[in-house]
């Protein structure tokens, strides 16, 4: 919309190739359809989208060690077309993509601008988390959290739980239904109890993941559906599993009042990853692109939709 609507030059960089293709493809469907699209908005309808800008997609990893200058020189069919500044945008910058881009940001200075929304903080590597390993977090040359100074100096961590947490939609969860999480979640801890009874104990990497509770099926049925996923021992019968969820069943109202406090916590979590990102900005204050300069920085969070 940056170049349809407003004439922008825009530079699309996509890991999947898959996705850049989709993405060709998309725009050439919007491209035919602009006049309608215009008027579904209420704005003036045009025959075609304003032409005096570029629009061009790449496939392109992007790291910290990226050299986006670099980058958007190659994209441009003439030399002459690059400009010498730019808007730094990242709509879906999953785990320590994130972290990276406001490092990126920082080191060029031609990025004039940076608009960061976050997302997936389950995959961000930490720089104090207590067990990196039995979680999966991997650094490699990606930027940690924290990246402020301040709780680099408390030596700040979150853990996956929690980041798994503040990955969560309030939102998605509330208008789905809340009586979905609780069963599923519900489901998920007698899971637990039974496997411990019959001495199984999960590791840290053994991953039951989302089993679909919405069409009405019993705990029979999810064990089922875990054997699927986790080695269960064949000696667990369907009656262990129906006694076992007997001895908890008054518990479900207590597991529906976690969720909903667990629900309330999600956006504390990720505020506290999103001033992270924020303070970081501030702390270059004076310091920007690898040299001292008298300069104002302005940092801020704005909310531009609900994240279902």
């Amino acid at each position: 919309m940056l170049n349809m609507r407003y004439g922008l030059s825009v530079l699309g960089l996509e890991l999947s190739s898959a996705n850049v293709a989709a993405a060709r493809v998309r725009t050439e469907r919007m491209i035919k359809q602009w006049s309608s699209l215009c008027r579904s908005v209420g704005h003036e309808s045009k025959t075609q989208p304003p032409g005096n800008g570029s629009l061009v997609f790449s496939s392109c990893e992007v790291t910290r060690n990226s050299d986006l200058d670099e980058i958007v020189a190659d994209s441009q069919p003439s030399k002459s077309n690059v400009d010498d500044s730019y808007l730094l945008c990242g709509l879906h910058t999953c785990g320590s993509l994130g972290n990276d881009l406001l490092d990126i940001f920082r080191r060029n200075s031609s990025a004039k601008a940076l608009v960061a929304i976050g997302c997936c903080y389950h995959f961000m590597a930490e720089a104090y988390s207590h067990l990196p390993e039995a979680t999966g977090e991997v650094a490699g040359d990606n930027c940690l959290f924290p990246m402020s100074s301040y709780l680099n100096s408390i030596r700040f961590s979150l853990g996956r739980t929690a980041r798994m947490l503040a990955s969560q939609s309030p939102e998605r969860i509330l208008l789905s239904g809340i009586e979905t999480s609780v069963q599923s979640m519900f489901f998920r801890a007698v899971l637990q109890e039974l496997l411990g009874r019959h001495g199984v104990h999960l590791g840290s990497l053994d991953r039951v993941g989302k089993i679909d509770v919405t069409g009405g099926i019993d705990f029979v049925q999810y064990v089922a559906a875990a054997r699927r996923v986790i080695t269960i021992p064949s000696e667990i019968s369907d009656d262990d599993a129906r006694a076992c969820l007997a001895d908890f069943e008054s518990l479900k109202s207590t597991i529906a009042v976690i969720i909903l406090i667990r629900v309330m916590l999600a956006p504390c979590l990720e505020q506290i990853v999103l001033l992270d990102r924020a303070l970081f900005l501030l702390d270059q204050v004076g310091y920007l692109f690898g040299t001292p300069r008298e300069m104002s920085t302005r940092s801020s969070l704005h909310r531009f939709f609900f994240a279902l």
